[in-house]
């Protein structure tokens, strides 16, 4: 059930960016979710509004992008792992 008639676009499974408070630098463990963002839908789930709202789809996007890189250059890194494991070469060397 939607916590509000305006959240009726947000479905299980959705990704969620969220805006948490944590005394701690690394936020190992967090005190509270502050704000839910959903990207797909554009929409916020949040008592009060903590940050610029109107920055979170730029902010969310580079997030998506950044994902994207790293699981791009992880894959790169598996290729070379493998081509190296068959003997003959030598060996991924350093990073591009």
């Amino acid at each position: 059930t939607p916590l509000k008639r305006s959240h009726v676009g947000v479905r299980e499974g959705d990704e969620v960016h969220m805006v948490v408070g944590s005394d701690e630098s690394y936020f190992a463990t967090f005190d509270a979710v502050r704000e839910a963002y959903f990207p797909r839908t554009n929409e916020w789930i949040g008592e009060y509004p903590f940050l610029d709202r109107r920055a979170m789809p730029a902010v969310s996007a580079r997030i998506s992008r950044d994902a994207e890189d790293r699981a791009a250059f992880a894959e790169r890194e598996r290729r070379e792992r493998a081509a190296g494991a068959g003997g003959g070469g030598y060996g991924p060397g350093p990073p591009p």
